[in-house]
């Protein structure tokens, strides 16, 4: 929704990340008592006395178990001073302002903000007031996924299934619009590396594969075998869920079948794991698209 929103004519978007921003937070919860190590005492002779010097935890450090919640309310509340509110419980952690008519979406540290392009240095002035960030950036690349922006325009006389590269979201076909690119083609090389390297003599070579699946995803053989890359299933799977979530949606359903499987791997696992690695490798260059022709009022 943020990324449509900062495409609409007259608008932008633009990330940065808040500087160590789970320590900005306050820990909550149940106090946490931690031991001094002996380099952190400047007055060593006013704390002699002690066996084991302790504290109280008063910042959410990286690690704890309640410094992400810890973070996320206090993000939360800030973000609420600002006068940016929940935008819904159907967009979670994203909020919107209504006077400066910005979203804001944050993703742990990372900060996304879409709308008017000349009021984006206001509303990112209001958040850093109570909040450390860095200087905001031009929407380039969000939690490593590459956007690239270019303008595009539809001619009014293209049928819909004729328009490359165009998603049919635009609704006014003629209208000038910008289509957005969500490319992580960097990444796929990534996880078809670590596929390969893990797997090790495993790997016998790409298959052909025109779909991630095979034709009858419910029909299991009766003895399957053991699976030898049960070991490493786990570790390909989660890179490959993670760029289905972001930018390869055709990748989803064979990846989460799989990945019910890891706790009883067997040899038709294999088979089907190698089979969604080699249709990622055939697809390397795939990348979603979306394009956004349409005015704020619309």
């Amino acid at each position: 929704m943020n990324d449509w929103y900062g495409c609409l004519p007259g608008h932008s978007g633009q990330t940065t990340d808040g500087v160590q921003a789970c320590c900005q937070a306050p820990l909550l919860g149940v106090h946490c008592w931690i031991g001094l190590p002996p380099h952190t005492i400047k007055n060593k002779a006013l704390w002699a006395k002690f066996r084991f010097p302790v504290t109280i935890t008063l910042k959410a450090l990286y690690g704890h178990p309640e410094t992400p919640t810890s973070w996320e309310l206090t993000s939360a509340a800030e973000l609420n001073l600002a006068n940016f509110l929940p935008l819904g419980p159907e967009w979670p952690s994203t909020y919107f302002h209504g006077p400066l008519r910005l979203t804001v979406t944050v993703y742990v540290d990372d900060f996304k903000m879409g709308g008017p392009a000349e009021l984006l240095a206001r509303a990112w002035a209001l958040l850093k007031k109570n909040i450390d960030m860095e200087p905001p950036t031009d929407l380039t690349r969000y939690l490593g996924c590459n956007h690239k922006i270019s303008d595009v325009q539809v001619p009014a006389d293209m049928p819909w299934n004729q328009i490359p590269k165009i998603a049919q979201s635009a609704s006014r076909k003629g209208a000038p619009g910008q289509l957005l690119d969500y490319d992580m083609v960097d990444y796929v090389d990534q996880c078809l590396k670590a596929y390969v390297d893990l797997a090790g003599e495993n790997w016998k070579g790409w298959v052909e594969a025109g779909t991630p699946n095979v034709q009858n995803p419910g029909d299991w053989p009766d003895d399957p075998g053991a699976g030898s890359l049960a070991s490493i299933a786990l570790k390909v799977l989660m890179k490959v869920m993670y760029l289905a979530r972001l930018a390869r949606p055709d990748l989803m359903w064979a990846t989460c079948q799989l990945a019910k499987k890891v706790t009883k791997w067997d040899g038709e696992c294999d088979r089907r794991l190698h089979r969604l690695m080699s249709y990622l490798y055939h697809t390397r260059t795939l990348i979603m698209s979306a394009v956004v022709a349409d005015g704020p009022d619309d």
